[in-house]
Parts: structure tokens; sequence; C-alpha cells
């Protein structure tokens, strides 16, 4: 069985170093957990963070209230290795205490599939539909992602779901502010 994974923000990810997305000046966040290729053209997001250039380059992956993943060139060409038909990179303007970094990117999944076992799992719906609103409990299906390595879950957009092969380079690479979960192993 392979296992899947969530890609979460680290428990240890400095609160102060979360980004602030620019609503006003950049595209509907919620275009990056559709799934799917993006629009183009498309204007480039910008994300403010109440920290330096130096302390935020110190992470491979920053994290901001937007919940979609901004990763520096070195996790993006390692996507791109092995599985450049699931994903985009979106150049992303990272605003500073002091100035503008133009190497982070915006990860977008362009594949979804189910992946949660409504049985092993226990959610809460959205009053009057059996759309999943929140989980006390989550669960994925057997090899719910076949030869995926990266996908958002059709059921539960805001999941971003790796596979083992995603955790196992990452874990290699030591790449940091990323954290991949397995969903039964979190306390929702």
């Amino acid at each position: 069985m392979k296992t899947t994974y969530l890609w979460r923000i680290p428990d240890d990810y400095p609160q102060r170093l979360i980004g602030d997305y620019q609503d006003a000046v950049s595209p509907d966040r919620f275009v990056f957990k559709m799934g799917e290729p993006l629009p183009t053209p498309l204007e480039q997001p910008s994300i403010r963070f109440d920290a330096t250039l130096g302390e935020l380059s110190k992470f491979d992956c920053l994290c901001s209230n937007a919940m979609i993943p901004l990763v520096n060139f070195s996790v993006a060409e390692a996507l791109m290795k092995i599985c450049s038909d699931e994903v985009e990179f979106i150049k992303t303007k990272v605003i500073g205490k002091d100035g503008v970094l133009d190497d982070y990117l915006i990860l977008n999944a362009t594949r979804k599939v189910y992946c949660i076992d409504r049985d092993g799992s226990e959610y809460t719906c959205v009053p009057g539909t059996d759309r999943i609103m929140s989980f006390r409990k989550a669960t994925h299906l057997e090899n719910c992602l076949g030869e995926h390595k990266i996908t958002r879950d059709t059921e539960y957009l805001s999941h971003l779901v790796v596979s083992d092969v995603i955790k196992e380079l990452f874990t290699m690479k030591k790449f940091t502010g990323i954290a991949l979960i397995n969903p039964s192993d979190i306390s929702w």
C-alpha cells in the first residue's frame, strides 16, 4: 500500500513568519486550490511578510494565510523532475521588511483525485449537503493517488495530497518550512 501525506505548515514554523496574501492586488487565492491548470494570463500574486528577507530566505517553503505553498527554486526543481505534468509554478512577489524577493513561486497542483475514505473518517458536512466542512479524523483510501505524486483532494480541495515518493525526496533533501503528515496522525 502506498502511503499518502498532507502538505501542512510545520508545528515549529514561526507564527510571525506567516505572510499576508495581498488580495487587493493578487488573483483570487482559491484559484490555486482547484486542482486544475491555471488560466493565463494571470496577474502576479503578492504576499507581505513582517520579516526581513534574510529571515525568509532560510526556508524552502514559506507559509501564508492563503494556505498555498510558496516554494523556492530548489523545491520547484525537485518537483519538476518527478511530477512535471502535475504542477505549475507562479512567480510571486514576496515583500519583506527590507525589500522584495522574487525567487519564490506559488505551487499549483494541476490534478485532483478522490482521497478521503469516508467510512474511516469522522467529519461534519455543510448543513443540507454531503460536502465535507471539517474533520475530527481523516483517513485516505488505499492507493488513492494511483500513479500521481501530488494532487488536490476532490472532496476537500484545501488538502494538498502527496505520495510517499515526494515524502522520501523532501526528507532526503531536508527542505524546510514543509510538513508532510499522514492524515491519520493529525489531531484535528
